[in-house]
């Protein structure tokens, strides 16, 4: 009521990374996955820079072909994947997308700064709950690497329409 007509509000709270951390810590299972969902719209701005180290992430896997893989921390194994939502911005079609997608790992390996000169980008996805494109894949991702899963953005990425489209409801 407030707002509407009498152009005042109250910010609604949004958690900390921290808090984040605390909730994942927390998580009964040993294999988490965080989903770094990003806007294509905005295009790495969406992006939360010091994620990987306040939450404590297992590093990305490094151009050193002999270097660690799995970093457990308290008992836990975290790692992360980048999701570009909202993809069917960025061409009409989506084999334009794909061949977008060298371009976008490269916007993002920049983005990253420092942290992001010398690791390996192999898990940066493109989709569009909108027209279907690559949700199937990432379900099937999803499912395949059970554990639990963690959808992280910044406010208006579209993590709810890709969670709607990778979890429809009414399906067991």
């Amino acid at each position: 009521h407030k707002l509407r007509h009498h152009q005042t509000g109250v910010s609604i709270y949004h958690p900390s990374i921290q808090s984040l951390h605390d909730t994942i810590l927390e998580s009964p299972y040993k294999h988490n996955h965080i989903y770094h969902v990003i806007d294509a719209a905005d295009f790495p701005m969406s992006l939360i820079p010091s994620l990987h180290r306040t939450l404590e992430i297992a590093p990305q896997r490094s151009h050193n072909r002999r270097s660690k893989t799995e970093v457990y921390h308290k008992g836990k194994k975290t790692d992360v994947s980048f999701i570009i939502t909202r993809s069917d911005l960025l061409a009409p079609v989506k084999s334009q997308v794909d061949s977008l997608m060298p371009y976008l790992v490269e916007v993002l390996r920049d983005a990253l700064g420092s942290f992001g000169r010398d690791v390996r980008l192999g898990n940066v996805r493109c989709v569009s709950a909108r027209r279907d494109w690559w949700t199937k894949d990432l379900k099937e991702d999803i499912w395949k690497r059970g554990g639990g899963g963690w959808m992280v953005g910044k406010v208006n990425v579209g993590k709810s329409r890709l969670f709607e489209s990778v979890f429809p409801k009414g399906r067991s």
